[in-house]
């Protein structure tokens, strides 16, 4: 994987480190927070890939606007699709 696809993939979603150091809290509470929020993992074709969370979602829970590529550390990355 290149920086690049790395970046790409850390926009579109959460894994539990990165829960937890955009939300400053333990991953284990963020995702009992939002499994009772209703906020489900991420699927594909009936697939679950473990405490995976789409961005948008657990933004759209937490409130919290959709992080841009500076607060994330990618500052000079460009996406494709944007």
């Amino acid at each position: 994987m290149t920086e690049d696809d790395i970046a790409a993939f850390h926009q579109r979603f959460f894994t539990q480190k990165t829960l937890a150091d955009e939300y400053n809290g333990f991953w284990r509470t963020l995702v009992a927070q939002l499994q009772a929020g209703g906020v489900e993992p991420f699927t594909s074709d009936g697939e679950t890939f473990g405490h995976l969370f789409l961005r948008a979602d657990v933004e759209r829970f937490f409130e919290k606007p959709v992080a841009d590529c500076k607060s994330l550390g990618w500052a000079n990355k460009s996406f494709p699709n944007e």
